[in-house]
């Protein structure tokens, strides 16, 4: 996590330091999120939620050295499952995930088509939390709104490794589309401590996750370019 850390700073100072002609994009983005719940606890199952949506706006600067800097806000809406039944009903809760990152990659050019990888430290924090429920067979029993808080972390740190399509005259001042792919690691565990969620009357099961996050995100960025 150092290493990265140092990585990015370097890469940062590298990209905003250039006096070559800069190209200053700011884009508005729109994710699709598949996330992985992995389970801290044994004998209980990881669990996944699938195309929830995430938006951002972020700026990037580009010029002609090999590194290219910038930074995202954004807001991501989560859908953490607490337990599934053998009906297929689920229980968990719902809640927005504010964060800010930033991020560092380099230029892989071709003729039609330039590559943005690059790597992303950031943090996010959620926001007011609801009970949420996926019935599919009837009604199944649940206590969670006596959940308060739902003991969640205050902040979430994350790391993201992904790549950008866009087309290589993307530097010139005009509006371009983009594709990003993208996955994002949270080191720390969801809730502060393991969870006890009783799902039956008597029965109850012991939860904690780190979540794991895969992007498919469209985007328009408009640039600007000084000379």
């Amino acid at each position: 996590m150092k290493q990265a850390i140092l990585l990015i700073l370097l890469s940062l100072f590298a990209s905003f330091m250039t006096y070559a002609q800069p190209t200053h994009g700011v884009s508005f983005q729109l994710g699709l999120i598949n996330n992985i719940y992995k389970s801290a606890v044994p004998n209980v199952k990881n669990t996944t939620t699938h195309f929830l949506p995430s938006y951002s706006f972020e700026y990037g600067k580009f010029s002609e050295n090999l590194f290219w800097g910038g930074c995202g806000l954004g807001i991501s809406v989560r859908n953490i499952p607490f337990y599934k039944y053998n009906n297929g009903n689920t229980i968990g809760v719902q809640a927005p995930e504010f964060w800010f990152k930033v991020k560092t990659g380099f230029h892989i050019h071709n003729e039609f088509m330039t590559h943005l990888p690059f790597i992303s430290l950031g943090i996010g924090k959620y926001g007011q939390t609801e009970t949420y429920y996926k019935n599919q067979n009837g009604i199944s029993y649940n206590n969670i709104g006596n959940y308060k808080n739902f003991n969640l972390q205050t902040v979430l740190p994350f790391m993201e490794l992904g790549t950008t399509l866009i087309n290589s005259t993307f530097t010139e001042s005009k509006r371009s589309i983009f594709l990003t792919f993208s996955c994002r690691y949270y080191p720390l565990p969801l809730f502060k401590t393991k969870t006890d969620i009783e799902y039956e009357i008597g029965e109850v099961v012991s939860i904690q996750y780190n979540l794991i996050e895969f992007n498919i995100i469209a985007g328009i960025q408009k640039n600007l370019r000084r000379n």
